[in-house]
């Protein structure tokens, strides 16, 4: 009886080193593909609207970051994407000012209209005439990518590299009005 004892308590050990949580946003998985149903990344919403409370212009509803005539907004949590794979969607629109996104080393810079994706110093995909509305940062095990949408079609795919475990970076300047989010994990191979 003790022999069962002892390996009941490894197994409960082992369950319970293995289950401990990090710090950072981890995707919860593809699921079944048919019954998946998309989640909200609600720890980043939360951090985003913690840290947006010193602005009197930006608040959070609904997990959607609204700003108005907004400068000098840097949000970069300790928290990182964590996982080998991921889909994550972000809804965004610039009415006026500049935008820049980043995961890990990948910056998507957005405007009134236009769209620059670099990489360090590796331009990936520059559109000067589109309304961004919709991005799409795909990372899996053999590929990376990112989508961008307009309201009513895909304006673009590149592959670039997405490093994980990658910090979350948003800055809002020079006036920038608009929306950011929901923040939506993916799932269920949209």
């Amino acid at each position: 009886m003790r022999f069962v004892e002892y390996v009941l308590l490894m197994f409960w050990l082992v369950a319970v080193v293995s289950c401990q949580h990090e710090e950072g946003y981890q995707y919860p998985g593809n699921g079944i593909p048919i019954f998946s149903r998309n989640v909200e990344v609600k720890q980043l919403t939360y951090d985003l609207e913690k840290y947006a409370q010193s602005f009197p212009t930006a608040k959070v509803r609904e997990g959607r970051l609204t700003f108005h005539d907004l400068n000098d907004f840097q949000f970069a949590p300790e928290a990182m994407i964590r996982g080998k794979e991921f889909s994550l969607q972000v809804e965004v629109k610039i009415e006026h000012g500049s935008c820049r996104i980043g995961i890990g080393d990948l910056d998507c810079r957005l405007g009134e209209r236009g769209i620059i994706v670099k990489n360090q110093n590796t331009t990936f995909y520059c559109d000067d005439d589109s309304q961004v509305q919709k991005i799409v940062y795909d990372k899996f095990s053999t590929s990376s990518s990112v989508r961008f949408y307009s309201e009513s079609k895909l304006l673009g795919i590149i592959d670039c590299p997405i490093d994980t475990p990658g910090k979350i970076r948003i800055e809002l300047q020079n006036g920038c009005s608009g929306y950011l989010g929901p923040w939506i994990w993916l799932r269920g191979y949209e």
